[in-house]
């Protein structure tokens, strides 16, 4: 094409110049034109030039230096005229590239956009995902503590009820009174035991779980534990040993109820599974740190042994062996030992294998403690009669109220009764004078706490009154619910259910 057009353009400049009579700047502003023209006709900018360049070198020939110089103007301004479109061309392109450039960045932006926004519903998902399987596993959960729940209660109750309906319609021989009536109290106590669980498990998962630091007896823990596990060792024939070493301190700070629920726990499981040979419970000292010692006890039985696969969830609520299950049990006693431990800086395990037997142990931080201050009593006269007592008995439960009757008038207490904490108040207002107040907490109408209180403003308002013993009566048995009782006035305090010789006491010394 370059060739073609140089040719013509060859061919013009020599006509130029056959019809020209001299040669000057009309040949110059031919080429001008012609250059122009090429332009016009979609000739690039290099392509023109060239061509140009080519009319100039041809019509040129015979110029003058003058015309020369002119004709190198003519050009620059060519040039100058032919960039012109080039440099708008190429600022349209500058332009449309940063549009380009601004498009691609917000295309960017919304893809990193989107890409959050996606992340996020993934996490979202995970997040649900995880939710629907924490709901899965807590409504199963659930369920499962329901059915243990509904088995481990409803077979002490039917003992409860099934021998009381049984005493009710035949008469027994005294000895199968007696058993039968053991049975039913062994019901009564398992029944206990499964909702002490209960609670304790449920105020360690709501974060309430209460401990004390106070002086402990660590050797009369362990020798209490014994006691009351040792008619169960001896029926089974089964040996039962403890070991303290010397250097436990004779007085440790710790919880001595939750310390003490731990011991009989793992002790009552030894004896429970161990058919043949002995149980053993040793008290020692670890080194936990280069500055401090830990507290360990093991209790080592020669039972039934705990297989691999069963170890791994061994702590967990509602867990049971399955060669245990014909047993009983909530299977809440490890899990709570567990968070019980835990709570007190201290960690558990356990080392077993099937048919080897069990060791149980757990550690917990050794703190030594001075032996507490003993207060010192009068001493009574052993040969003295019992003080007969004026009780008021503030309950809205009828069975209690009639139990708690029987039980003071069987011990040469005169009982009266009344049903809420407002008929407490008026009673010992107008109708005394009583020598004991025993009183529930959780009454309709009045509850003891405010009872409690009406009764000692009425005391302190009266000149030369003499404040009455309060004993009060709580289900709820709890460190926090026995100091509210004390600082409303009462004088002592008794969890249900209670023993029958502690209220009986209670009621003789606080009169």
């Amino acid at each position: 094409m370059e060739s073609l057009q140089q040719e013509r353009l060859e061919q013009y400049a020599k006509a130029l110049r056959a019809h020209l009579t001299a040669p000057g700047e009309l040949e110059l502003n031919y080429a001008y034109e012609f250059g122009r023209v090429a332009m016009s006709h979609g000739l690039g900018v290099l392509d023109t030039a060239i061509l140009y360049h080519t009319a100039l070198k041809a019509a040129t020939k015979s110029f003058s230096r003058a015309a020369i110089e002119r004709s190198i103007d003519m050009a620059s301004e060519f040039l100058a005229e032919s960039l012109s479109p080039f440099e708008m061309q190429l600022r349209g392109y500058q332009e449309s590239n940063a549009r380009l450039t601004a498009a691609n960045e917000a295309l960017q932006a919304a893809n990193d956009q989107l890409a959050r926004q996606a992340m996020e519903l993934a996490a979202n998902a995970a997040q649900l995902a995880l939710a629907r399987t924490t709901a899965e596993a807590a409504s199963e959960s659930k369920s499962q503590f329901l059915a243990v729940m509904s088995h481990e209660l409803r077979t002490p109750l039917t003992a409860l009820i099934g021998f009381s309906e049984l005493l009710l319609q035949e008469n027994f021989t005294p000895d199968e009174l007696r058993r039968y009536l053991n049975l039913q109290y062994n019901a009564g106590r398992t029944l206990l035991a499964l909702v002490n669980d209960i609670l304790d498990f449920s105020k360690i998962e709501a974060g309430r779980l209460e401990l004390e630091s106070v002086p402990v007896d660590l050797r009369a823990i362990v020798r209490d534990c014994e006691a009351l596990m040792r008619p169960a060792a001896t029926a089974k024939g089964l040996a039962l040993r403890t070991h303290v070493d010397v250097s436990v301190p004779d007085w440790l700070a710790s919880d001595p109820v939750r310390l003490r629920q731990v011991i009989l726990n793992l002790l009552t499981n030894a004896v429970k599974f161990t058919d043949v040979g002995a149980v053993e419970v040793a008290v020692g000292t670890v080194r936990a740190t280069d500055d401090s010692k830990a507290l360990r006890i093991t209790i080592a039985d020669s039972g039934i042994g705990i297989s691999a696969e069963e170890l791994g969830h061994l702590f967990q609520a509602f867990s049971q062996l399955s060669s245990g299950r014909h047993t009983g049990g909530t299977g809440l006693g490890l899990a709570i030992c567990r968070r019980l431990v835990e709570a007190m800086g201290g960690i558990i395990g356990v080392d077993s294998a099937k048919g080897r037997g069990s060791i149980f142990w757990f550690e917990v931080p050794l703190v030594p403690a001075e032996a507490p201050t003993a207060t010192p009593t009068a001493p009574r006269a052993a040969a003295a009669a019992p003080t007969r007592r004026r009780v008021l008995v503030a309950d809205d439960d009828i069975v209690l109220q009639s139990l708690i009757e029987a039980i003071l008038e069987k011990a040469g207490h005169t009982v009266q009764i009344v049903d809420n904490g407002e008929e407490a108040v008026r009673a010992m207002t107008t109708a005394g004078p009583y020598d004991v107040l025993v009183i529930d907490i959780q009454m309709p109408v009045m509850d003891g706490i405010e009872a409690i209180r009406r009764i000692r403003a009425a005391e302190a308002a009266a000149p030369g009154a003499s404040p009455v013993p309060i004993i009060a009566l709580t289900a709820t048995a709890t460190v926090g619910e026995r100091e509210r009782c004390l600082a409303a006035g009462a004088s002592g305090f008794l969890a249900k259910p209670f023993d029958l010789e502690l209220l009986v006491q209670a009621v003789s010394a606080e009169a």
